[in-house]
């Protein structure tokens, strides 16, 4: 065993100086000059030598008070207490001692403690931690309140997904992974569909200085029920499938609906008509026609064909309408791309590739996420957002979008104002049959006394109905007032020749085109906002929101 001389610590504690003396281990022991030099050196008052000597003859290794020393709080630790913005933590904090000062006792922190009002929660294994480990200058943690259990409404949890197609897959190149979306989720007969967790009660908590903490209080829901094929278990705690087929909600109700699954649509198998969801492996022939009341799939190109769907979309090959291929769905449509082909949709619309030359109308938004990502030509109505990489043509074809505005009002105004100039056109026709008609019978001419009164009769009717024209398209154009959320996103280019529209605001490309960049409509202007490729806005956010509300027709 190595050979340690005898040791001592002089300091400072709750008013006292304090002599500890360590015995040596077979070296030399401490002696009495050493112990009145240290006390001069710190100005600690003067003590016998043979008290001081019987200190070190016990050398006990513990404390031993030795005079009253009240300057010597100057050099010893400090106790410093904070609590949390929300009084549900308190931390000390000692400063370090400097030669001759002392650490403060157990005692002196919790008075420090309840000082700054903390009663409640204070661990006392982390202040002796503290003192023993003899941790400066860092917060630690001696007093914890007690967090409230917060309220919560009766929850169901499904064993399906009940948006469909969310979160969108996205694949190396971007492109989201029309792969990945399963639009019909099969269920077997007394599979659990939903289950039920019960309520949780509020109980308050109470935080460091004592103080109640009120807990939340829980929520009114509305759970599910069971809708078709569908039911709850014995004790009511889940709904399970009493039947195979494709799970969804709809209506606050969980419902199975039978499956079609078909190789493809020809002269095979003619027309569909379905009322549940139908899944095709490969495609649909030119000229047949697709009617199902739920989900529908297909697998390959779709071409000259109708679609007519009930809830929502996948077309994994794309559509090449030729002009005359179209889409009715009720919900949304998640396409690899569309082409010559005419499409309406409730809900939104998600492309891989491209949409060229269709006339699209869609009521939520329009998004584009992939490797071309490009609108070219045809006419879009996108009630919501839109977001794409570009926008027209090097061929600088016409490209023309209507974003924020339900539509129905676009197309509505648009109907009004062809029909009102179809009826000005007939009210010339007729003034010039009127001036024929008189010139007529100023000259003689035998004509039906009755053709020029129904002529200005005709003439009287048109011009009514003009009026209420004009009335409506005036109430039109004043529900045409996009959000200031609306917004279009274009990651690379917008070519010459394209128009964009929010409400009665256009914004025209310019002769050489525009670079990427948002625009949004603000105080009834559009701005250019910017695109940063670095800090782009969130893509499922803007086009996969549920929140965003057009202007709609009343």
């Amino acid at each position: 065993m190595p050979r340690e001389d005898g040791r001592f610590d002089l300091y400072h504690s709750n008013g006292y100086a304090q002599l500890v003396v360590y015995p040596p281990q077979g070296g030399k022991p401490v002696y009495p000059e050493d112990v009145l030099n240290r006390m001069r050196i710190l100005r600690i008052p003067r003590v016998p030598v043979a008290r001081i000597q019987d200190i070190i003859d016990e050398a006990a290794g513990r404390p031993v008070r030795l005079v009253e020393w009240p300057a010597g709080a100057e050099l010893s630790s400090s106790v410093v207490v904070s609590i949390s913005d929300d009084a549900m933590k308190a931390f000390v904090s000692m400063r370090a001692p400097r030669k001759g000062g002392g650490i403060p006792s157990k005692e002196v922190i919790t008075r420090r403690l309840a000082d700054e009002g903390v009663v409640y929660g204070i661990d006392e294994a982390a202040v002796d931690d503290l003192l023993e480990r003899r941790v400066f200058d860092t917060p630690v943690c001696v007093a914890r309140g007690t967090a409230p259990v917060h309220g919560r409404p009766p929850a169901a949890e499904f064993s399906f997904e009940t948006e469909v197609g969310r979160p969108f897959l996205v694949d190396e190149s971007g492109r989201v992974d029309l792969r990945e979306l399963n639009f019909i989720q099969q269920k077997h007969e007394g599979d659990v569909l939903v289950r039920f967790h019960p309520a949780v009660e509020a109980v308050d908590g109470k935080d460091v200085r004592g103080r109640p903490v009120e807990a939340r209080a829980a929520g009114a829901t509305t759970l599910v029920k069971p809708g078709r094929n569908a039911g709850y278990n014995e004790d009511e705690t889940a709904i399970v499938a009493l039947a195979d087929g494709n799970a969804f909600v709809k209506s606050n109700a969980v419902h199975v609906e039978p499956v079609v699954v078909v190789d493809g649509v020809d002269y095979q198998t003619g027309n569909i008509t379905f009322e549940g969801s139908v899944r095709i492996k490969r495609g649909v022939a030119d000229g047949f026609t697709v009617r199902v009341g739920g989900c529908l799939e297909v697998g390959e190109c779709v071409g000259r064909a109708t679609l007519v769907v009930g809830r929502d979309l996948l077309l994994r090959g794309g559509m090449n309408g030729g002009n005359e291929g179209t889409v009715e769905c009720s919900g949304s449509v998640y396409a690899k791309f569309l082409e010559s082909a005419s499409l309406s949709c409730s809900g939104n619309l998600l492309v891989t590739d491209a949409v060229m030359h269709s006339q699209v109308k869609v009521h939520g938004n329009l998004g584009l996420r992939g490797k071309h990502a490009e609108l070219i030509g045809g006419s879009i109505l996108v009630g919501g957002n839109l977001w794409c990489r570009k926008i027209g043509s090097v061929a600088e074809t016409p490209t023309r979008l209507s974003v924020g505005v339900d539509p129905q009002l676009i197309l509505e105004a648009s109907r009004l104002y062809a029909r009102a100039e179809a009826l000005r056109d007939r009210i010339d026709d007729l003034d010039r049959i009127a001036r024929h008609i008189e010139a007529q019978l100023k000259a003689g001419a035998e004509t039906a006394p009755d053709t020029l009164t129904k002529v200005r009769l005709e003439r009287g009717n048109n011009e009514d109905e003009v009026r209420g024209i004009e009335a409506r398209l005036r109430e039109v154009r004043a529900s045409m007032k996009p959000p200031s959320g609306a917004r279009v996103v274009v990651e690379e280019q917008i070519y010459p020749r394209v128009i964009i529209s929010f409400g009665v605001e256009e914004y025209r490309s310019p002769a050489a085109g525009t670079g990427r960049t948002i625009l949004k409509i603000v105080d009834n202007g559009i701005i250019d906002a910017g695109f940063n490729p670095e800090d782009p806005p969130d893509f499922e956010t803007l086009i996969g929101t549920d929140d965003f509300q057009p202007s709609r027709s009343g």
